[in-house]
């Protein structure tokens, strides 16, 4: 994936969450735009922006 592909999966994914029909969907939405939040901060090479991640991560 190149940065402009994911920068349009990223504002698809913004404009869904203003039509999201409920709180799961909405919380799923919001999964998929940090992970490519995260995806730019890497792809732009800004690693040093990335979150900290928790010692224990949890898998669903």
């Amino acid at each position: 994936m190149n940065r402009q592909t994911n920068c349009q999966a990223l504002r698809a994914l913004l404009d869904e969450m203003k039509k999201a029909p409920n709180a799961e969907a909405l919380i799923a939405i919001r999964r998929a735009a940090y992970l490519h939040a995260i995806v730019e901060l890497v792809l732009s090479e800004r690693v040093a922006a990335l979150p900290e991640a928790p010692e224990r991560m949890r898998v669903d």
